[in-house]
Order: C-alpha cells, then structure tokens, then sequence
C-alpha cells in the first residue's frame, strides 16, 4: 500500500517508529517527565479547594503556612519536568533525524542508475533538508502532546467528574463536534503538506541551477530570467505557506470555540448549582478552574492531527527515497583471471521519456587487451554503452557479456571492482589531493601513490606545491586547472591498476597544451587494458586499435584507422571535415 493510501496513523507506525524505537529509553525517560508535568499542573487545581474552603470559611490557620509550601514543593517539581522533557524531547528529536538522514543517504547510495536519471539533486536536496526535519521535528512535539496533554486532561476530566459528574457529562456533547473538525483541517492539511514539499523542491532546484551555472547566466544575461523563475517558484510556495497558515490556524480557533460553547454550559449549570448550595465556594473555584485549565490541552490535542499531517506529508515526500528498489547486490563473479571481452549481443536501450531509442539492436565486440574507439555525432549512444558495461544501466533488450558473462547476472561489485573510469568532467571531492587519488584504492602504499601520479604526469606539478598531497583541491576540483583536474582522475584510475578502463570524453574540454599531456598519460593508461574511449574528437580515436563509428544506436562503420580512411566511408568524410575546421 502506498503511503498516499494508508491512514496517518498506519503511515507513523510503519514509516517513523523504525526511526524513533532506538531511542525508546529517552522516550520512557521523556514520558516520566511529561507525566510528572502533567501531574503538577492538576494539583494546582486541587489545591484551590482546601485552600479556599479552609482559609475562607473554616479559619484554618495551618493553611496559611502548608499552602505555599505545597505550592512552592509543586512549582520546584513541574520546573525540573519541564526541564526533563524539553531536554528529552530534543534528543529524540535530533537522533530521530539524523538516523533517518543516515539510512536516505546510505540508501541513495545504492540506488540504481535509473533513479539519477529521474530525479533532480534540487529534489534530493530538498527532500533531505526539508522533508525529513519535518518528520523528526514533529516526532517529539507530537509525542509530548499524546503524552502530557492526555493525561492532563484524563486528570482534569477525572477531578471534574469526581467534583459533579452530572455536569462533566456535557462534555461528551463536544467531544464528536471536536472529533469531525480536527479531521477535516487534518486531511487538508496532508494534501497542503505535499504540495508544499514539492514547491520547495522546484525552489531548491532554481537555487542551485542559479550557483552551477553562474558562468552560462552572466555570459548570456541570463540574471533577470533566472530571477523570474525563482520568483514563479518562490510565488508558489508563498501561496502555499498561506493556505497552510490559513489551515493551522483556523483549527484551534474553531475548535476551541466549539468547545468553549459547552465550556459556557457547563459553567452556567455549576454557577446555578452553587446557588442552590450543592457547591461550596471552594469547590466552585476548583471546578471552574479545572474547566478552564482543561481548555489548554484539549487545544493542544486538536492540534495533533495537524502535526500529524505534516509528518505524514514529510513521509510522503521522502517515499521516493523509501520505496524505491535499491540495486542488487547478489549475483556471480568474473571468471579468473579477468580477460575482459566485452560484447554486445543485440543490445537495445529506451530512455523514458525519449521518443526514439538510445541503442537499437546493437551488436560489438571489445577485444580483450585492447583499445576501442566509439566516435559518432552527439546523442547517438556512444556513452550509453559505458553504463550497459558497468551495469548502471540495464538494457531495454539483448545482452552485455563480459569474459562471457552477463552483466546482468554479475554481481554489481564485483564487476566494477575491475572498472576504472575516467570523465570528461572529472569529480573531485572537496577534499584533499590524496584522497581524491587513492578513492577506491584508500590505503595504497608511497610507492603506488607515486607511480600513479608519475604515470599521470603529475608528479613534477604535485613537487611545486607546498602542501604537496595535504592541498585541498576545492569544490569539484576548483582550485586546479582543467587538466590538472584531468590528470588527478587518470592518476585515480592508474592506482586502481583495473583490467577494464573506460573513457568518456576525456580530452574534449582541454585546451590543446593541456590536451597533449593527458593524451601522453591515456596512452600509458590504455596499454595492455580492454579500454572503451567515448569521443567526438576523432584526432583522439586514431591512436586506438579498433574504431566503432555509431549512429541512431548502431553501429555504421568498424576497423582500423586506416582501414576506415581507404573505405573513404562516413569515417572518412568526418575526418576529413573535423581536420578542414581546425
């Protein structure tokens, strides 16, 4: 059953209570306290009894004396309560939220492909930072009203019922009224809550387009559209914060004056029945202080369906994340020793969303050993077939085999295990330049680290800086040069020393100095590896031992640089035409 589906208190037991049960020590611990709140403050109605028919009436002077010091005992007990249960209450709280930020995180981690391919970071981010402090922060706020505020108003409630349950009956009058108007505000405030999560994540999204394409917005003066987007967006979740303001805010008004209607009745009758003598003053007061009392919980308790919809919009916001299927882990292991042959049988790839296929009936062989070029115009799906053989994308039809095995049957890790991979954005971690060369081989050896960095032609520029492996490279790299950047990634990829290498692009964004020096290092890279080089720049293909011209998913040409130039073929006219541009 979907969460969309399920009652908000099915929806709470099934989604949010994993996340707070570690914690159920401090919430015993919290409840202990709130209990104690609760019972001091309906001791204090207790007392005006004695202390008004004792003082007033009867002239006992030990009331004088006894009064403020159960007083003062009272008030010493309900500050060290609330003191306990707000601190409580925190904790739960705060560890609720980051369990639950731990679990999305390690979750989007193993997510396959296709949900990156769905999903925007803005949405991710949004879901992250705003749907999940919603959940945890509504979990104590929810738990101290069911706990303090119930048993608040059972004590009230019981006291009243002890002091004239004839007039206490009238409550149940205003009980359904009050039952029908928290429900109707709580199912609006649900489907408000949803679509204010998504607005927030549109905005989220404007926001970090806005930072990660400063440089395109400024160049093509861009700054007031973007900025009338962000309004759109922001307009929208204005719009929407008011109607839910409208919706909170109208459910304690109207639910307290439905009860403060049968609040009147009931004061009505006990002033009548003090008039005929059934109540003493003392008892009067009690009671009618009692009622008033019982006005402040029952208003926090109306409150509670719309903490609870909000919760529950929280939860449905982050169901995405919850449901969706994580990638497999099972599966076979390459042969030994890993030749890796690579073949495509009749492979077929259909974007959702797309009108025509990325890949259709595609057939090719990788050699083992060897250096195969993909060249062909933009969106022909020459990169699609990087993530078939890393099996980041399952294929629509046919097979990918590796040494004979398909992807599909392989265990994800397994196969990626003898896969290095070198971008034409090479990522960066925002850490320093050691650990962005030793990813995925972390406690590598000096000497390993060093040929890495030699083999990369990095070495001499990492002896120039100061802080020689400890420099922090930045944000995506922004402290280094393109093709310094480019060489950390090759360098990553010498380290991990995989059978299988595969090159998305990796000299397009460089200039021509930079070019030649990563061109050196790829060449170093590729010897002796089953390397898949995607490339436009056919220049970049040449040095390659097969090269695969595809189009609209299949393949049109195939072989030898030379053999392509003296078939005088598309190849051929593309060569020709890239060498007349430069």
């Amino acid at each position: 059953m979907s969460s969309a589906k399920q009652s908000t208190y099915g929806l709470l037991r099934a989604r949010l209570w994993p996340f707070v049960s570690p914690h159920r020590a401090m919430l015993l611990a919290m409840a202990a306290f709130l209990s104690l709140e609760a019972a001091t403050g309906v001791m204090m109605t207790y007392l005006m009894q004695p202390m008004i028919d004792r003082g007033f009436t009867e002239r006992d002077a030990s009331i004088l004396w006894l009064a403020p010091v159960v007083f003062i005992g009272i008030m010493l007990a309900r500050g060290v309560a609330i003191f306990g249960s707000t601190y409580f209450g925190q904790r739960v709280s705060n560890d609720t939220l980051f369990g639950l930020r731990s679990h999305l995180f390690n979750r989007l981690l193993h997510l396959p492909g296709e949900f990156y391919e769905r999903n925007t970071s803005g949405q991710i981010l949004s879901r992250f930072l705003v749907d999940a402090q919603n959940v945890s922060g509504g979990v104590s706020e929810l738990f101290a009203i069911g706990v303090r505020d119930s048993l608040a108003a059972i004590g009230l409630a019981a006291y009243l019922l002890y002091v004239d349950w004839q007039l206490t009956l009238l409550i149940l009058v205003v009980a359904p009224v009050l039952a029908a108007v928290n429900r109707f505000f709580g199912k609006r405030l649900r489907r408000l809550g949803v679509d204010y999560q998504e607005a927030t994540g549109k905005l989220a999204r404007r926001i970090q387009e806005a930072f990660d394409a400063e440089r395109l917005i400024k160049i093509y003066r861009g700054e007031d559209h973007e900025a009338r987007r962000y309004d759109t967006a922001q307009n929208r979740m204005r719009s929407l914060s008011v109607r839910v303001a409208i919706a909170q805010s109208s459910t304690v008004p109207v639910s307290q004056t439905v009860a403060s209607l049968g609040v009147a009745a009931i004061i009505a009758a006990a002033l009548w029945r003090g008039s005929q003598g059934a109540m003493s003053a003392g008892e009067f007061a009690s009671y009618f202080a009692s009622v008033l009392l019982l006005l402040q919980p029952l208003r926090r308790l109306a409150q509670m369906p719309g903490i609870s919809q909000k919760i529950a919009a929280g939860l449905d916001g982050l169901a995405g994340l919850l449901d969706a299927p994580l990638e497999r882990k099972e599966g076979l292991l390459l042969p030994a020793p890993v030749r890796g042959e690579i073949r495509f049988a009749q492979v077929g790839v259909q974007y959702e969303g797309r009108d025509s296929a990325a890949l259709q009936g595609l057939d090719l062989t990788l050699a083992s050993g060897k250096h195969t070029a993909i060249v062909g115009p933009s969106g022909s799906g020459k990169s699609t077939l990087i993530k078939l053989i890393a099996g980041l994308l399952p294929p629509t039809s046919g097979r990918v085999l590796v040494d004979g095995v398909d992807v599909a049957q392989l265990a994800p890790a397994a196969l990626r295990e003898r896969i290095a991979y070198v971008g034409q954005e090479p990522f960066l971690f925002d850490d320093s330049l050691r650990e962005n060369v030793e990813y995925g081989s972390w406690g590598a050896s000096e000497d390993r680290l060093r040929t890495a960095v030699q083999d990369a032609a990095l070495a001499a520029w990492l002896d120039s800086q100061p802080q020689s492996w400890n420099l922090m490279v930045g944000e995506r790299g922004g402290q280094l040069s393109g093709g310094q950047r480019q060489r950390v990634a090759i360098a990553r990829a010498f380290l991990k020393d995989a059978p299988i290498l595969l090159l998305d692009e990796p000299t397009s964004a460089l200039d021509a100095e930079s070019q030649a020096a990563v061109q050196q290092a790829l060449l170093r890279l590729t010897r002796n590896r089953t390397t898949l080089t995607v490339t436009h720049r056919l220049g970049a293909a040449r040095d390659a031992d097969w090269i695969v011209l595809i189009d609209e998913g299949q393949v049109v040409e195939q072989g030898t640089h030379e053999t392509l130039m003296a078939q005088n073929g598309r190849y051929a006219v593309l060569v020709r035409t890239q060498s007349a541009e430069l």
